[in-house]
Order: C-alpha cells, then sequence, then structure tokens
C-alpha cells in the first residue's frame, strides 16, 4: 500500500499532467490553423468521464493513463493520395477547410520548429 502511496499515484498525476500538456500543444495550433478536432483524449481505452466544448470538441479522460491524442476532423490513417481525395468528396467546401490533410506543409514544418525550440529552451 506504501508503494501505491509513495511512487505509483504520484507517477499517474505527473505522467497526466506532462501528457495533457503536450496533446494541448497539438490542439492549440490545430485551432490556431484552422483544423477541426474531434477528440482530446486523456489516456487510451474506456472513456471514464468526457465532455463536449462548445466546438464540438470531445474532451475525454480514459481508463489506461499513459499517454494520450488529439483526433483531427476527418483523420483516419496516413492518407495516400487516392484516399484524400475520396475523403475531400465525404465533406462541403466549408468542412473541407477543417481538414488536417488539406493544410499547407509550411505549417507542419513551423510546428516542428517551435517544438524544437520549445524543448531547447526547457533543457
Amino acid at each position: 500500500m506504501e508503494i501505491l502511496i509513495s511512487f505509483i499515484i504520484p507517477f499517474i498525476i505527473l505522467l497526466t499532467v506532462v501528457v495533457f500538456i503536450h496533446e494541448y500543444g497539438h490542439y492549440y495550433y490545430a485551432k490556431k490553423y484552422g483544423v477541426g478536432v474531434t477528440d482530446f483524449s486523456i489516456g487510451f481505452g474506456k472513456e471514464i468521464f468526457g465532455f463536449n466544448d462548445k466546438s464540438g470538441t470531445r474532451w475525454k479522460f480514459c481508463a489506461i493513463p499513459l499517454g494520450g491524442y488529439v483526433k483531427f476532423f476527418g483523420d483516419r490513417n496516413v492518407f495516400s493520395q487516392a484516399e484524400q481525395e475520396e475523403l475531400l468528396k465525404k465533406y462541403s467546401k466549408e468542412d473541407q477547410e477543417k481538414l488536417f490533410v488539406v493544410k499547407p506543409l509550411y505549417q507542419s514544418r513551423k510546428n516542428y520548429l517551435l517544438s524544437n525550440l520549445c524543448i531547447k529552451d526547457l533543457l
């Protein structure tokens, strides 16, 4: 019981905070560049509790607190060109502007460079 209180619970709390900050970075830049976000999850597996915000994002806490993810609007897997064209046909012009797959590459590179600068500042 002492190990649980002394090490495991503090580790899970710390990991949850780190995962939240990391995933929030993805969420923030997606919103900043007009990419729709459908899910913001802390943990994996079955959802324990969650809520929807005014933009339609599902914020949820799941049973296995060992990571997290942000799911972008229309996101499934790595796309081939043919799959991307099929995906675009499914959405209206307004919704297509929210899709991650149609965003310019420079936005991805800018995010990569900014993340490296932030990491260097922390070290």
